[in-house]
């Protein structure tokens, strides 16, 4: 495999996250190609659409009415595709009001090539006209298959730059129209896809077959990074096991595709059918029908309209099932293959999937344990879940009836009254009703006690399960979200198991909760702020709120920052009585994870800017206070999310000055709470300051105090309560060594001697013995923090999963992001060093700065592969940024083929990590122009490309500014060098 992401993706001159608003869960509809093929017509769309409404499957969800090739006439003389009006008489814009009149929506196909795969005009190079033209004819969707392209593939740079070109043209329309890839999986798409594109093909084309191997399909195993060959007459066994490796690339917004259902073509039983479509909700894959449903059999229907099934597949959490057991050891059909599986998978409401998939060529007991269902939130039975009870649904028992489908097929819209209709009820508002029709049939029970979920399962079929939690306790220290039906009312958790609830405790104010005068004094809310009102903005609804706040504690809190108690602020919240400025800044910074429909359509990257901005004028430094202290840090943490380094420092700067004012960690408090907010926010100013000042060039303006102990371990913390005066028990050594805060703490004072001795490198331009005698001090320091860690806190995946299942995982990720960074940023000097000199220590430090790297990016993977552990701050874009550095310099001056090999899988997939990081903030556009000015260092002169000089000095720790090109001042006998140095040609 070529240098796939060094020389193509990562250097691509943009990258643009998808932000259309749409798939927000995975699109359902009907496309006619897998069934009628060219035949195509006006009164084939129109016909169709009408059944999709007299059956109900628009009620379910099928929504997109999506025209395959063949529907073209060349183009116009001004260039722009036409329409044959022999089959559309009356045009594609007819047609797309027709449907939008139904309530459905319309979707057309073209090709990345020069021509269609049916040989009618492409797209290539007609991208913009192509884009025009179809948003004036009010298209909705657009898939858009490979067929010859002119040879532009090969590698994922070529495959993105293609797809890319027409991504922007759509975008520039303005009209919000569905991107759908037919890449058939080549070129790594699923690196990519997700950062153009609301849905990519996986694999080539599927075949109206279960398990059987075709030689057009030929690539089948999952472990082969190029089983990714395009083909057609991919069996359905074939396509699933080659997703397999990639269930987490879809999100929000952008899916996995495994091609279009087969379900009613005629070439599966019943079971396999069922299987089939079983699979594709559960793995988030887009539901779109291939069959001609004007021929729409009963019991066809009953598999296509199953709601507790397409639930699963639109689900809010958004969370495909992954793999926990794969048996091939089994009787085999006749065609060799045979095989059975397990799958498990998250879902909204704390509830679980799970499927046995019995491929074997007999019927089979299969059997599976709490311990496994939950293996991906814990291993060896660490997870929570293991010791909850769940109540145990079949997702098929409730099939309708053939009689009854008969009878909606028959023109006696009466008979489907009574099933789930997701336009009147969507599914996220059934499931947290907990209708009945999006639940199965209760079958049995599981928990600690009695924890085997078996069942039958017939040849080639599945049996799939949704587990219901049924723990109860307090709403508020659930992981669950609680759904708030009225003011005052209890949960609609609460309410359905009848427990009490404690949200329904707390004051509820009707009407405009936080617009209304407060209900406490002034400096209960935050002295000064009361008296502000909203200038710009108005804030979104108060549990739309409750739930921004609770994404900013997931995605924000405790990585950038540690500034509140949680606990506490969720009941300010709630209650109403939270300092709108606080309120203001936290959405800011969290909205951007939001999937709420009140942000439909707008790029996550601003959406927090009217809000952040609203928070700007709420703030009032007349006002010395924790308060203010704490808005300053978070309008810092935004400002520098834009790029905008000189006005972070300035925030920054504010809230230290306040802390200098106040005595913030010794000024006199009602209680312990309080104490420890306010070292927690002492400490997180310290960290700050080594970090901003940096990044700026200025001095610090605080120096820790060693006489301020250091912050409770978190779960103490969390614990806490306003009530809570009881200042007898001082935080002992051991419980702050348990601290992940206080861990960060002293990580980040080695960090501030590592930016000095590179400091004094940079001017020197030379290693000399006194920067070797610093760097044996620091590595010192390094390996004794590392080496003094309790156990439970050493970077080991047990550690991970156990911090996971707390709810702290983000911020045990991020203390060795810190560890495994810093590590790299002090012995980043040897690596210029090493490429040149024979020298012991140059070598031994250039292989620590490479482990350090190295471990980064494996702390990251492990991260994004654990549920609950997954970090999205931007710092991960900058220190990965770094990390791959390092190991570019690992394939420019390696000999070893293996860590060349390992060297480019690990940029490839530092690449899938930072593109997913862009969809969220634009100062990640910056990280990739800073690499691509390494990059471009690298291609001119390699010699000194890794030399620690002042540019170098600013690429390492300036990490919200781009770097201007290297230089000849900073160069020194240097020779041209190209990517054909490690002998590879770029494209032209």
């Amino acid at each position: 495999m070529m240098l796939l992401l060094l020389a193509h993706t990562l250097l691509a001159t943009s990258v643009n996250a998808v932000n259309n608003g749409l798939a927000r869960t995975p699109q359902m509809g009907w496309n006619n190609w897998n069934s009628l093929g060219c035949d195509v017509s006006q009164s084939l769309l129109i016909d169709t659409s009408k059944v999709l409404l007299d059956s109900g499957l628009k009620d379910v969800g099928y929504q997109y009415v999506v025209l395959d090739d063949c529907w073209s006439d060349g183009r116009d003389a001004a260039g722009y595709l036409r329409h044959d009006a022999k089959k559309f008489p009356n045009g594609m814009k007819w047609v797309a009001n027709e449907l939008h009149d139904m309530g459905l929506l319309f979707g057309m196909y073209s090709s990345a090539g020069e021509m269609t795969c049916a040989r009618y005009e492409g797209s290539l190079d007609n991208e913009e006209k192509d884009a025009e033209i179809w948003a004036s004819w009010d298209v909705d969707y657009l898939k858009y298959d490979n067929c010859y392209h002119r040879g532009r593939f090969g590698y994922p740079e070529i495959s993105f730059n293609r797809y890319n070109t027409m991504a922007k043209a759509l975008n520039a329309t303005g009209r919000p129209i569905l991107y759908s890839l037919c890449s058939w999986g080549e070129d790594y798409v699923h690196t990519w896809g997700m950062s153009i594109a609301n849905s990519w093909r996986v694999s080539g084309d599927i075949y109206d077959h279960f398990n059987r191997p075709d030689a057009l399909c030929a690539c089948d195993d999952p472990r082969d990074p190029h089983c990714v060959a395009p083909g057609t007459h991919c069996s359905v066994m074939n396509i699933i096991n080659k997703v397999a490796p990639y269930v987490d690339r879809g999100q929000f917004g952008g899916w996995n595709d495994l091609d279009m259902l087969e379900v009613g073509q005629g070439g599966m039983t019943d079971e396999e059918y069922k299987a089939h479509f079983s699979m594709w909700a559960a793995l988030k894959s887009p539901l779109l029908i291939g069959t001609d449903i004007r021929e729409l059999s009963p019991k066809t229907l009953t598999i296509l309209n199953n709601p507790a099934v397409i639930a699963v597949s639109q689900d809010p959490l958004g969370r495909s099932v992954a793999q926990i057991f794969r048996d091939q050891l089994v009787k085999k059909d006749k065609y060799g293959q045979g095989e059975i599986q397990i799958w498990s998978g998250p879902l909204w409401l704390h509830d679980q999937v799970v499927i046995f998939l019995n491929a074997a060529d007999e019927d089979l007991e299969m059997t599976t344990t709490l311990n496994e269902i939950f293996l991906h939130e814990g291993p060896e039975g660490s997870a929570p879940q293991t010791k909850e009870e769940f109540d145990v649904y079949d997702l098929w028992a409730n099939r309708m009836e053939d009689s009854t489908a008969e009878q909606i097929l028959s023109g006696k819209p009466q008979y489907k009254s009574s099933w789930y209709n997701s336009t009147r009820t969507p599914y996220k508002e059934g499931l947290a009703k907990a209708d009945p029709r999006l639940l199965g049939k209760r079958v049995g029970s599981i928990g600690p006690k009695h924890d085997t979920l078996r069942a039958h399962v017939p040849r080639h079929g599945i049996r799939m399960f949704r587990l219901r939690n049924l723990s109860g306790g307090s709403p508020r220290t659930r992981r669950r979200k609680c759904e708030i039906t009225a003011a005052g009312a209890p949960c609609a958790y609460c309410s359905h198991r009848k427990l009490t609830c404690s949200f329904a405790a707390f004051p509820q104010p009707d009407g405009n909760w936080l617009n209304q005068s407060p209900t406490t004094t002034p400096d209960a809310a935050g002295p000064g702020l009361a008296r502000y009102q909203s200038i710009t903005t108005e804030l979104p609804s108060q549990l739309l709120c409750i739930e921004l706040v609770e994404l900013y504690f997931r995605y924000i809190h405790d990585t950038f920052h540690s500034l509140f108690h949680p606990p506490s602020v969720m009941e300010d919240v709630i209650s109403g009585t939270i300092p709108r400025v606080l309120l203001f800044a936290m959405i800011g910074l969290s909205a951007r994870f939001s999937d709420d429909s009140f942000f439909a359509g707008i790029d996550p990257r601003v959406r927090g800017r009217p809000y952040a901005q609203e928070a700007e004028h709420l703030l009032n430094l007349r006002e010395v206070s924790l308060t203010t202290l704490q808005a300053a840090v978070l309008l810092g943490a935004y400002v520098i999310t834009e790029g905008e380094a000189a006005a972070e420092a300035v925030f920054y700067s504010v809230a230290c000055r306040i802390a200098l004012l106040v005595d913030l960690p010794n000024m006199a408090v009602a209680s312990r709470l309080e104490r420890e907010v306010n070292r927690r926010a002492w400490w997180t100013l310290c960290m700050i300051d080594v970090w901003s000042s940096r990044g700026v060039r200025v001095s610090r303006l605080l120096t820790p105090n060693g006489d301020i102990p250091y912050p409770m371990e978190e779960t103490v913390f969390h614990q806490l309560r306003r009530d809570d005066n009881d200042f007898s028990s001082p935080t002992s050594p051991q419980e702050s060594s348990a601290s992940l805060l206080t861990q960060m703490i002293k990580l980040n004072a080695i960090l501030f001697e590592i930016s000095t001795i590179n400091e004094l490198a940079a001017s020197n331009l030379q290693l000399d013995f006194n920067h070797l005698e610093a760097v044996d001090a620091l590595t010192a320091k390094l390996e004794g923090w590392y080496n003094n860690l309790p156990i439970g806190l050493q970077d080991t995946p047990a550690n991970l999963s156990r911090y996971a299942t707390m709810g702290l995982g983000p911020m045990f990720v991020a203390v060795y992001l810190g560890y495994y960074h810093y590590g790299q940023l002090l012995y980043y000097p040897y690596l210029h060093e090493d490429s040149y000199d024979d020298a012991i220590h140059a070598r031994f430090y250039a292989d620590k700065c490479k482990g350090h790297s190295i471990g980064l990016c494996e702390i990251l993977y492990r991260a994004y592969s654990t549920p609950g552990c997954e970090v999205y701050y931007t710092m991960v874009g900058h220190v990965l940024v770094i990390a791959s550095t390092v190991q570019l310099h690992i394939l420019l001056f390696s000999t070893d083929e293996v860590q060349i090999r390992t060297a480019r899988s690990r940029l490839e997939r530092n690449f899938e990590i930072l593109t997913r990081l862009q969809t969220f903030w634009p100062t990640l556009d910056v990280c990739f122009t800073r690499f691509r000015e390494f990059h471009k260092a690298c291609q001119k002169y390699k010699e000194t490309s890794f030399r620690m000089d002042k540019w170098m000095l600013q690429f390492l720790f300036e990490f919200a500014k781009p770097v201007g090109e290297k230089g000849p001042d900073d160069l020194a006998e240097l020779r041209p060098w190209s990517m054909q140095d490690l002998e590879f040609t770029p494209p032209s």
